[in-house]
């Protein structure tokens, strides 16, 4: 039996929140990013729901950064609907059910509910459905598969989610063979999950994936490097789980990678994926062009990769490198020498250093006298002694210097 918005009753699976549950779910419907879409897809004709990451999130009291939407209709309603809106449609993919709009100035994904008609490992011809529930099960893991309506009240079709998010469980929605060989991107999916959340995984589930990893080999390179982007921009652990898999020699086609090394000894904060990649390859600077074809990298990104990829060498002096190009870059050299050294030690060592500041400056020399141009030279003058004398100069220092040329 199907409501007037075409959602069928019996797929309600309605989950009753405690007190601080509660209190989440109204904060992620308050959150400042959702005011306007929220007015705007009320006045729709037929139901929306948030679902997904944003409803996952926002009960793990997550930061919540990304918000799609569910819509029970067919994408010809949703797109006529939109298209009468105050929004602007970026992108349709009639194909996937799919629409990407803009409104304010944040993106949004919205999506039909959706079955999956036939599956070949790569992607899925799909149907409209009017069941929540059908649409929950072709989801990739249980914790994926909630929903919340603007009501407040949350869903849990599949009524496993929330249980395996109170557990910190990563499953698969259904047999893990089944679901990977619907898809062979959730092998890739589930670890960038597993790194993101944390959560405790099934060593079962890890035995079926390394049996299923030859799938990786049909997907493109572009939904790999989709994936890959996310995975090096996280805590870097998952990367040896993913080794004990065996995907490497699946993933980057033309080059298998060495051993993690010193990624897995301890994580530098900085999430830049791209010199991950670069302490993970260290002894390996020839391999630029196979990561660039395997990763589909931009010229911007192989050129970077290129550079990073070339052993820094240690200054006689960090203080140097401080002053020269600020705490940032010189911690990224810094771990990448590091790597190459095999010294995790070294890389904090480093970080003692505090940026040295020029103890002479343009007004203290107005001051003294100086005027104009000349006080542009003094400066140069005194940092270059400054520099000379290792940093130890003090301004008086520098001003006995000044005052003899």
């Amino acid at each position: 039996m199907a409501n007037h918005h075409g959602l069928c009753l019996n797929d309600h699976r309605l989950y009753r929140p405690r007190v601080g549950e509660r209190t989440v779910i109204k904060t992620l419907l308050e959150h400042p990013d959702l005011k306007s879409v929220l007015t705007l897809l009320r006045t729709a004709p037929f139901a929306i729901r948030l679902v997904g990451g944003a409803v996952r999130d926002a009960y793990l009291e997550r930061p919540v950064t990304d918000f799609d939407f569910a819509a029970a209709c067919r994408y010809e309603q949703l797109t006529k609907f939109l298209q009468q809106s105050p929004c602007q449609i970026v992108r349709n993919r009639p194909q996937h059910g799919n629409i990407l709009f803009t409104l304010g100035k944040r993106n949004y994904d919205i999506t039909i509910l959706r079955q999956d008609c036939t599956t070949d490992g790569r992607h899925a011809e799909i149907a409209a459905t009017d069941s929540w529930h059908i649409d929950a099960e072709r989801r990739d893991f249980t914790v994926n598969a909630l929903s919340l309506d603007f009501a407040g009240q949350l869903h849990d079709p599949l009524q496993q989610g929330i249980a395996d998010l109170k557990a910190r469980r990563l499953c698969f929605i259904g047999a893990p063979r089944k679901r990977i060989r619907e898809d062979y991107l959730r092998i890739l999916r589930f670890f960038r999950f597993q790194g993101k959340l944390d959560f405790d995984i099934d060593r079962h589930d890890l035995g079926i994936i390394s049996e299923e990893a030859d799938g990786l080999r049909r997907l493109s390179r572009e939904r790999i490097r989709e994936e890959m982007v996310q995975i090096l921009s996280l805590p870097n652990p998952i990367l040896k789980q993913m080794t004990d898999c065996g995907l490497w020699d699946k993933v980057f086609r033309h080059h298998i990678p060495p051993d993690l090394g010193f990624l897995t000894q301890f994580a530098y904060p900085n999430s830049n994926w791209t010199l991950r990649l670069a302490a993970w390859f260290r002894d390996y600077p020839d391999a630029v062009t196979a990561l660039s074809h395997d990763l589909v990298l931009t010229r911007g990104e192989t050129q970077l990769l290129a550079r990073r990829l070339t052993q820094p060498t240690l200054p006689p002096n960090p203080a140097l490198w401080l002053y020269r190009y600020g705490r940032a870059l010189s911690k990224d050299y810094w771990w990448l020498y590091a790597a190459a050294s095999n010294d995790p030690e070294l890389f904090q060592q480093l970080c003692t250093h505090d940026i040295p500041l020029l103890p002479i400056s343009g007004t203290v020399l107005a001051q003294q006298g100086f005027s104009g141009a000349t006080i542009r030279d003094a400066l140069h003058t005194a940092e270059t002694a400054w520099i000379a004398s290792d940093f130890q100069f003090r301004q008086q220092d520098l001003l006995k210097i000044l005052h003899k040329t």
